[in-house]
C-alpha cells in the first residue's frame, strides 16, 4: 500500500515537472498541447502554432493602432486580438482584446483607443474559441481552396465549379492576433465563400469565431 502510494505522488510531481518545463520552454509549444498553470489553475490552449516575436515582427508590419502596443510586448500568458471593419465604413473599426490575467478578461475599442461597450463573457468566447482550436488556425488561401473544390454535375457531365467573387460578407475585413507564452501568430479571415461552402472546415471555424467575438454587436 505505501508502496503504491509512493509511486502515485511520483507520478503527480513528474506531471507537475512536465508542466512547468513545458511552459517555460517555448520550442515545445508548437509539439505538444499547451497547458498554462496559474496555480492552482490549468488554462488549456491545445495545440499551438505560432513564431518567435522576432519573427512576428519582422514578417508583419507594425499595427497603426496608436494606443496598441505590438502585440509581441504583450505581458498576459495569453493574449487574442480580433479587429473588425467594413471596407465602405458602414460599421466602425474595432478591436476586442481577450486575454488572461488571473482570469480571462475581454475589452473593446475603437481605433482612436476610445472604450466602447461589450456584452460578453470573456471565459465562454474562449471556450468558442478553443472548440474551434483558434492556436492552429490555418491560413485560407483560395488557390487552395479552389484546387481541392470538386465539381458540379449539370445532369450530362460533370464540370468545374464556375469561380466568382460571393458578395457574403464581403464589405467587412476581419484580423486576428494571438500570442500564447512566446509564440505569436496572425490570421485574416476571409468569409467570402462560407455562405455558399459551409462544409469548408477552415471556413467554418472562421465563422464560428467571428461570431464569437461580435455576437453582441
Amino acid at each position: 500500500m505505501t508502496s503504491r502510494f509512493i509511486n502515485l505522488n511520483l507520478t503527480i510531481l513528474l506531471f507537475l515537472f512536465a508542466l512547468k518545463i513545458s511552459a517555460q520552454n517555448p520550442a515545445l509549444y508548437n509539439q505538444y498541447r499547451y497547458l498554462y498553470s496559474d496555480s492552482p489553475r490549468l488554462v488549456y490552449a491545445g495545440k499551438i502554432i505560432g513564431m518567435s516575436s522576432a519573427k512576428y515582427d519582422s514578417t508583419f508590419k507594425n499595427s497603426d493602432w496608436e494606443f496598441l502596443t505590438p502585440i509581441t510586448k504583450s505581458n498576459y500568458p495569453i493574449e487574442i486580438r480580433f479587429k473588425s471593419g467594413s471596407i465602405y465604413g458602414v460599421s466602425p473599426i474595432s478591436c476586442t482584446i481577450l486575454y488572461y490575467d488571473t482570469a480571462f478578461k475581454i475589452n473593446r475599442f475603437l481605433k482612436n483607443g476610445e472604450s466602447t461597450k461589450i456584452n460578453l463573457r470573456a471565459e465562454a468566447v474562449y471556450n468558442i474559441l478553443i472548440r474551434n482550436a483558434l492556436f492552429s488556425l490555418e491560413q485560407f488561401k483560395l488557390a487552395n481552396f479552389v484546387k481541392d473544390t470538386s465539381t458540379l454535375f449539370n445532369g450530362k457531365m460533370w464540370l468545374k465549379m464556375p469561380y466568382q467573387e460571393m458578395f457574403t460578407d464581403h464589405d467587412s475585413w476581419y484580423i486576428l492576433e494571438y500570442k500564447v507564452g512566446n509564440l505569436y501568430n496572425r490570421i485574416y479571415i476571409n468569409l467570402l465563400y462560407y455562405h455558399d461552402f459551409p462544409d469548408n472546415q477552415i471556413l467554418r471555424r472562421y465563422a464560428e469565431i467571428k461570431r464569437a467575438f461580435t455576437s453582441d454587436l
